[in-house]
């Protein structure tokens, strides 16, 4: 039980992502042709993916076998927070930055409590990460991404 806090937190989180903030803030070009790749579709992937972690998380907690007494530990108060507090520097990053850099920083700061990685094999890891978004979406795709600031007005 001690990760169905933030698993209820990603889902909600999530779902506000996929039917509030996405339609309202992502703006689609008239030239994009439906079935093709449009610049809501990565954060939509985004937001299915956050909304299947927390499910997955939350039926591990809710069908696993725990011996705790089934309330939030401070731990767990702890992780729900840092993880709000991270996709909210990334919807900032996103809004100032653009996607690209906003992926970037969000995937080094998700890596950045993690004793596996070297601070290189973080940056490397966010930096592949990032790029394959960028190839993928606006290379291989022809999709714009947002560029927040530097995005012409």
């Amino acid at each position: 039980m001690q990760r169905s806090l933030p698993a209820a937190l990603a889902i909600a989180f999530g779902l506000f992502l996929l039917f509030v903030a996405i339609p309202a803030g992502v703006k689609t070009p008239m030239h994009v042709q439906p079935g093709s790749l449009g610049p809501a579709d990565l954060p939509r992937y985004l937001a299915v993916m956050l909304i299947c972690a927390g499910a997955i998380l939350l039926a591990e907690s809710v069908l696993g076998n725990s011996t705790d007494s089934g309330q939030a530990t401070a731990m767990s108060w702890r992780r729900a927070g840092l993880l709000a507090g991270k996709l909210l520097v990334f919807i900032i990053a996103l809004n100032v930055l653009g996607m690209v850099p906003a992926i970037f920083c969000f995937v080094l700061l998700m890596l950045w409590g993690s004793p596996d990685h070297s601070l290189p094999k973080r940056l490397a890891i966010a930096t592949l990460f990032a790029a394959t978004i960028y190839v993928v979406f606006v290379e291989l795709g022809n999709t714009p991404l947002p560029l927040g600031l530097f995005e012409q007005r």
